[in-house]
């Protein structure tokens, strides 16, 4: 007989330790929003992927980001050092029916009150930073991948799937920048072993994504490279079949006002410059 799923999903929950003891402090979330992600795949698994949801919630116990800026500032300290820090306390997997009483798996993910209120929903940088963060959180902690730019923000539900559990959270967290960090120039596959040191993504004037790609060499031609891009994936190689980046991006990417041009990096080697129009989230 095969395993059913809420049998395969119970093994990835023994994948999240719960800690316990003085150290720690239970919080109870305030229900925020529904995420909805339609192809969540399961990492190293032949299962087809699956509808997945998040319950966004927050408390007031969470810490804040290290970074709550206006988008503009943001995005300009951003384009300084790409690291931005949000602490998320993530739930235990959970299996569910939608409404059509499909499979589903879904998540608690919370964060700080005050940053929820002032960022999420008011700002679209924030909103796309906040689904990116748990996003990576769930990747990494159940090896489940979740597209941010096909994320659905559903109307009017704040809850779904049985009763708020409490989180048991750090008291005193000794480092909390170490809870959750995006590296943006690193928003890569998880099938993909490249390490993307040559790439610098980065988003300009709220409006446009860039990405700056070292070449490792001089005098390339455009006639020399190939470039390959979808929604949320590009990928650059050199003729006749050197990769010269392969990487994922968090945004919906409108592949037709995608452009390129290669600039002289002098002696580090030329640059390929990419630039496109982007979609943030979906509302539904």
């Amino acid at each position: 007989m095969s395993e059913s799923f809420e049998q395969r999903m119970k093994e990835r929950r023994l994948l999240v330790d719960t800690p316990k003891g003085n150290e720690y402090i239970l919080a109870t979330p305030a229900p925020g929003a529904v995420l909805k992600f339609k192809d969540a795949r399961l990492l190293f698994s032949h299962d087809d992927k699956v509808k997945c949801f998040v319950n966004l919630c927050h408390c007031n116990e969470m810490l804040p980001p290290d970074l709550d800026e206006d988008d503009e500032k943001l995005q300009a300290l951003l384009r300084v050092d790409n690291k931005y820090h949000l602490p998320i306390s993530l739930g235990q997997l959970d299996c569910i029916k939608d409404k059509s009483g499909q499979n589903s798996i879904k998540f608690d993910a919370m964060i700080n009150s005050t940053y929820y209120h002032r960022r999420w929903a008011q700002s679209e940088f924030h909103t796309q930073l906040i689904i990116t963060a748990i996003t990576e959180k769930i990747e990494s902690v159940h090896q489940i991948r979740l597209k941010p730019a096909l994320c659905i923000i559903l109307k009017n539900k704040t809850w779904i799937g049985g009763e708020v559990v409490q989180h048991t959270i750090p008291k005193n967290p000794k480092n909390p920048l170490q809870n959750r960090v995006i590296d943006l120039t690193d928003v890569s596959s998880p099938f993909n072993t490249h390490q993307h040191e040559n790439v610098n993504l980065w988003i300009e004037k709220g409006t446009l994504l860039k990405a700056q790609i070292k070449l490792g060499q001089s005098g390339v031609k455009v006639s020399d490279l190939k470039l390959q891009a979808n929604e949320d994936h590009i990928v650059v190689l050199l003729k006749p079949g050197k990769r010269i980046a392969d990487f994922f991006v968090p945004v919906d990417i409108d592949v037709e006002s995608l452009s390129a041009q290669i600039i002289d990096g002098g002696s580090a080697g030329d640059v390929l410059e990419l630039q496109a129009g982007f979609t943030l989230v979906h509302q539904g």
